[in-house]
């Protein structure tokens, strides 16, 4: 556990540096203010540019660092003892064990994280202990991993992170403000602050790496060392895809009205061949040369888990999911989709199964960006692309709805639009969807299983497979692509 001396000296240390913040502002007001003063008093004239100059600097800075009353929004919905009572019980037990209150809220929040603050208030003072929980993290992770997670975060209860946060937090808001205040007050004004920031950052980044190893610590006395670190492997893998999986697969969902599961769909979405590949790559890259930069506010993983080889406690894990701790799942996903988009709009939107989505949600986005582009598309037939996107001037044709200019990219737009049309060609002779996270998107008929984006991806590569040969063959007629079924 931290020692007392230790608190005092992270304390201590935080509150210097931002004193020093305030007295450079001060100073530099004072400066300002005193210079048109001197002018007039000891040359006998004031210069109204100079005047106007110092007058408005000295404002800006004024303005920019007095603190501001700290409002906070929720960031989903609030998880309340009676309706979660597991996993109370193990925020309790965890609680009780390293000697801390309970947090006054906690929070299912949609991120792969957790977090604990100190919010509302004056530079904390006046503040309330509030504690964060990704719905993708407890998906993600087994009941001794989460219970490690949590620990973590008690432990910057405990070291008394979360008072120094604030402190930390607002003095840099308010360099920011200042920066931006005097970004058109010219740049010697400036100097003095972008010197004082980047050391800040610096030290207080450097401040912010030890809390996290020394959290990192008291939870694997909590929970034993090895579930801290396949929690940390995993955290950092799954952490790494959880943009593709919101971006790619779950928002394309919402804003066509629909919304499957949240927690579920993102389980299948890791245990998808590619994306796991992708996760195990990253993780090992990350453990191979991960470094850690002067302005990281957290260690690179490669260090935390060398930190927590060395901490030799073992404890039998618990392998159950974390999910499981949590009650009425679906109806926490629909208050955290509340809690996070319009409410208009969230009454609008329908639940519907991962195995509906290629129909409900990817069939009219394909069918509208085939329409979008259909001029490009007419008189193509099926039979000729392999000819088509291996010639350079049909290429060129085919991009004329598209600005990119990187090879890359425009093979990336052709394999869209392409796909695209080939999947509703498919659709409309009765062709079944699907379009599962994570995974190619697969028509299938009595047997016959193709992808039209990979075919597609292999064409612009040069390779004509036996799967595109054998749809070619399969096909009545030679449909013409862009074709929009009634």
């Amino acid at each position: 556990m931290l020692n007392s001396q230790s608190l005092a000296r992270r304390a201590g240390f935080a509150v210097l540096l931002t004193i020093g913040f305030y007295l450079l502002a001060l100073a530099m007001t004072a400066l300002l203010l005193w210079l048109p003063y001197a002018e007039w008093t000891y040359g006998g004239s004031l210069h109204i540019k100079l005047l106007l100059f110092c007058v408005i600097g000295a404002g800006v800075i004024i303005w920019s660092i007095i603190p501001r009353f700290d409002r906070f929004t929720p960031p989903g919905p609030r998880l309340l003892q009676m309706d979660q009572p597991e996993l109370f019980s193990v925020l309790g037990g965890v609680a009780s064990e390293m000697g801390q209150e309970m947090p006054a809220e906690v929070y299912a929040i949609g991120e792969l994280n957790a977090w604990v603050m100190d919010r509302g208030g004056i530079m904390g003072f006046g503040s309330r202990r509030v504690m964060g929980l990704g719905l993708p993290l407890l998906q993600v992770l087994n009941v001794s991993q989460a219970r490690g997670v949590i620990a973590h975060e008690f432990g910057h209860f405990y070291g008394g992170d979360t008072k120094l946060g604030p402190w930390i937090f607002k003095t840099r808001s308010a360099i920011i403000r200042t920066l931006i205040g005097l970004s058109g007050h010219g740049s010697m004004l400036q100097k003095p602050f972008i010197w004082y920031g980047n050391a800040f950052m610096r030290i207080t980044q450097t401040i912010s790496r030890g809390q996290e190893f020394t959290a990192d610590r008291m939870a694997a006395g909590i929970v034993g060392n090895k579930a801290m670190i396949d929690g940390l492997q995993v955290i950092h893998g799954a952490g790494a895809m959880f943009d593709a999986y919101w971006r790619n697969e779950y928002a394309p969902a919402l804003s066509t009205g629909f919304c499957p599961p949240f927690a579920d769909g993102f389980a299948r979405f890791l245990t998808a061949p590619r994306i796991s590949d992708a996760m195990s790559k990253i993780v090992n890259a990350e453990m191979e040369s991960g470094e850690t930069d002067l302005y990281d506010s957290h260690p690179s993983l490669r260090d935390r888990i060398s930190a927590l080889r060395l901490v030799e406690v073992n404890k039998e894990e618990d392998t159950n999911p974390a999910l499981s701790l949590l009650s009425g799942l679906e109806s926490l996903e629909v208050s955290f989709l509340s809690a996070i988009t319009d409410p208009d709009t969230t009454g609008k939107i329908q639940p519907i199964s991962w195995e509906q989505v290629g129909g409900k949600v990817w069939f009219p986005i394909w069918q509208h960006h085939v329409d979008t582009h259909k001029e490009v598309l007419q008189n193509i037939r099926l039979h000729a692309l392999p000819e088509i996107l291996s010639d350079p001037e049909s290429k060129r044709r085919l991009l004329s709805g598209t600005a990119e200019t990187e090879e890359n990219a425009q093979n990336a737009f052709l394999e869209g639009l392409i796909g695209a049309a080939i999947a509703v060609i498919l659709v409309g002779k009765g062709w079944q969807l699907n379009a599962t996270p994570g995974n190619d998107v697969l028509l299938n008929q009595e047997g016959f299983v193709f992808s039209p984006f990979t075919a597609v991806r292999q064409l612009l590569a040069g390779d004509s497979s036996n799967a595109w040969e054998k749809l070619c063959a399969s096909m009545d007629g030679d449909p013409i692509l862009g074709t929009i079924p009634g």
